[in-house]
């Protein structure tokens, strides 16, 4: 019997923006200690499917990496630092990628060819994931006016797999698809 797996896709940003991103993990992590997500590389999430059945996955994978390959890769810029408000007194800090034509029609297109609507999606890099409001108001002040802008290519996107049942399981490469290299938007 098959078991389950959850599927993650994400894109990669450049290792400078990997690099500084660690920075401000530790700098958020050295003022609250611990959080969720504070030993996690820089990435851009983009969709997560739990709790599927390889077989039927690998199929639909297949139908999107056949798009994803006609897609020129791209240069996206960060936009300073903002955060999420969730429910229960939750925020999540993040460097924001800057809307533009040229980014935004890309991201357009990726999530057609993902089929994920507007709303599921929203582009950025995670500093700080789901830490209480009292641990957020802490660690604002120095980012609030703090300038992260940079620029990094995208030419590749990550598919992530780990064992859904069990509690202990890593994610684990289990497709990359590199976009057309031949055509790129700056």
């Amino acid at each position: 019997m098959t078991s389950y797996k959850d599927y993650f896709f994400l894109l990669p940003p450049g290792e400078h923006i990997i690099t500084s991103v660690k920075y401000c993990k530790l700098l958020v992590q050295s003022m609250i200690n611990d959080y969720p997500g504070c030993q996690s590389k820089a990435h851009i999430s983009i969709k997560q499917y739990p709790r599927q059945k390889p077989y039927m996955i690998e199929s639909v994978v297949d139908q999107m990496e056949a798009k994803l390959k006609t897609m020129p890769c791209i240069t996206l810029k960060t936009d300073d630092f903002r955060f999420f408000e969730h429910p229960n007194n939750i925020i999540t800090l993040y460097t924001a990628i800057k809307p533009t034509f040229k980014a935004d029609n890309w991201l357009n297109e990726l999530r057609a060819n993902l089929n994920i609507s507007a709303g599921q999606f929203v582009p950025h890099i995670t500093v700080a994931k789901t830490i209480p409001v009292d641990n957020f108001y802490k660690v604002w002040p120095r980012f609030y006016n703090r300038k992260f802008q940079d620029e990094f290519l995208v030419d590749r996107l990550f598919i992530l797999e780990k064992e859904t049942l069990n509690a202990h399981a890593k994610w684990k490469v289990y497709r990359e698809i590199r976009f057309n290299e031949r055509h790129v938007i700056n």
